[in-house]
Order: C-alpha cells, then sequence, then structure tokens
C-alpha cells in the first residue's frame, strides 16, 4: 500500500499507542472478543454456534493466535485488536466503548501496513452477511465487496454454514 493511501486511511483521526499482544493479554482480549462478537453476530448465526462461542473458546482462539495481534488499549484494558493472517485481516473487534473514535480505522491501518510489508499486493478479508456495522465500516473504508463466500464451522456437535461477503483492497 503506497504511504499516499495509507496517509489518506486514517488522515482525520487521533494516533492510537498499539502494542503487539502477549500472554498477559489472553483473558482481556477474549473478553473483548466474546462480547464484541456476540453483540455484531447472535442474531446471524445458528444457536449452535451462538452456544459454542464461550468465554473459554474465545481465550483459546486467542491464546493461538497471539504472535499475530496488535491491540490498542488504555490503562482500563485494551479498546480492541486485529488479527493478521498471511494477507488476510482475520480478526477485527473494537470494545462498544471504543467505537466511532478512531481504534478500529488505526487498527485496520496497522494490519494493512504489515500485510503490505509482507509483500502481498492485495488484502482479504470476510464479513458475516447481515452484520451491517462491519458493512458499512468496510464499505466506507475503501473495502471493494466480490461477493459471498460458504464458510464451514466445525462445533463440538456438528457443523454449521455461513454465507461471508469478502472483502478485496489493493495495496
Amino acid at each position: 500500500m503506497n504511504a499516499a493511501r495509507i496517509a489518506s486511511f486514517v488522515s482525520d483521526l487521533k494516533p492510537w499507542d498499539m502494542r503487539a499482544a502477549n500472554e498477559a493479554d489472553t483473558e482481556s482480549l477474549a473478553q473483548l472478543w466474546h462480547a464484541a462478537w456476540h453483540e455484531a453476530h447472535d442474531a446471524l448465526v445458528p444457536a449452535a454456534l451462538r452456544q459454542a462461542r464461550s468465554p473459554e473458546q474465545f481465550a483459546a482462539r486467542i491464546a493461538a493466535m497471539l504472535p499475530r495481534v496488535t491491540l490498542v488499549e488504555t490503562d482500563d484494558g485494551p479498546l480492541g485488536f486485529c488479527a493478521i493472517q498471511g494477507a488476510e485481516v482475520e480478526h477485527l473487534f473494537v470494545h462498544a466503548k471504543a467505537r466511532g473514535r478512531g481504534v478500529a480505522r488505526s487498527l485496520m491501518k496497522d494490519g494493512l501496513e504489515k500485510i503490505a510489508t509482507g509483500g502481498a499486493r492485495q488484502a482479504h478479508l470476510f464479513c458475516l452477511h447481515g452484520n451491517r456495522k462491519g458493512m458499512r465500516f468496510y464499505d466506507r473504508t475503501g473495502w471493494q465487496r466480490k461477493g459471498l463466500e460458504l464458510e464451514r464451522v466445525t462445533l463440538p456437535k456438528g457443523r454449521v454454514t455461513l454465507r461471508s461477503l469478502r472483502y478485496e483492497m489493493p495495496l
């Protein structure tokens, strides 16, 4: 992503202090993720998936991805986090109290810079179809919708299929 495009992505935002997540952040990030995920997705996913997404499950998932996670925090704890996997913005979640304050844009900017530094020419992400807040954010920040994709999620007792929108952004 060229410097001018990165600068315009967050030109109107104040800078946030960000850092790489570490093991000590596992519990607080899991709590943030659990709350934000359920707020955004409960009305859109089958009951079996809602039940499977427990605080313990989020803690195990965040612990496994810590080396790929960047967070924004205050003295009260994390405000949001972004996880990158290759050229994918794999997860981006922000605490309810921090929404609309530029946290998501700042985390996204950092994630896109990391993807570009890794040599990718294009980034992508998936947003659960029907997640209107997420879709509006990605649409407003220059991501391009590329179509619906199906994701099969394995649960302790079976599988569910989700419909997600694929977004792409040239870097």
